[in-house]
Formats: C-alpha cells, structure tokens, sequence
C-alpha cells in the first residue's frame, strides 16, 4: 500500500465557512487513519472525493483495544452518512469536521 501524507495537517481553506455538507462514506481505512467521502449531488468520481484525516471524525466509537492491544482506531463505515465542512488543502479537496448524521 503506497504512503499516504496526512494532508489534513496542512493549512487548509475553509471554502464556504457557513456551509456544511453533506455526503457519503465512500471508505475509510482504519488503521491507516484517513478516509474519501463523496459529497451530495456530486458524482462518484475521484476529482470529486473529499480527502478526509481520522482526526478529523468526530466519533466516539474506538476499534483495536483490549487483548493485549494498546492501540485504538477511531472508526466508521463504508456508506455511512456524515456531514462536514469542505476545505480546500495544498493537496487537493479535503474534509474537516466529519460528523456521522
């Protein structure tokens, strides 16, 4: 699997500060710890994939701790519904905020 750079952690610009969105868990991999999301009334392209860092899922649900594992993952699944706040980074189209609705 190629690296991944957490490009949730560059500056970002926030692309429409009054604007949440909502859209679709396309996946996200837990122990790498990022995810895409694809917006509502956006089609299921990768130009239109939100970029999105565990950081910013805002979840309470762990996987990965007990049985000798000291390690949790913040998690959520394929195909569920988040809102967000889109935000454009110095790597593309990203996702701040990730809320399950």
């Amino acid at each position: 699997m190629p690296h991944i750079s957490r490009r949730s952690l560059a500056p970002a610009k926030i692309m429409d500060k009054q604007k949440t969105q909502l859209g679709t868990v396309k996946f996200y991999l837990v122990k790498d710890g990022y995810g895409f999301i694809i917006p509502d009334g956006e089609q299921d392209v990768k130009e239109n994939h939100r970029f999105f860092h565990h950081s910013q899922l805002q979840v309470e649900r762990v996987i990965g701790a007990g049985g000798g594992r000291k390690t949790q993952y913040k998690a959520i699944s394929q195909g569920a519904r988040v809102s967000f706040v889109p935000v454009q980074n110095d790597k593309g189209l990203a996702a701040m905020n990730v809320t399950p609705i």
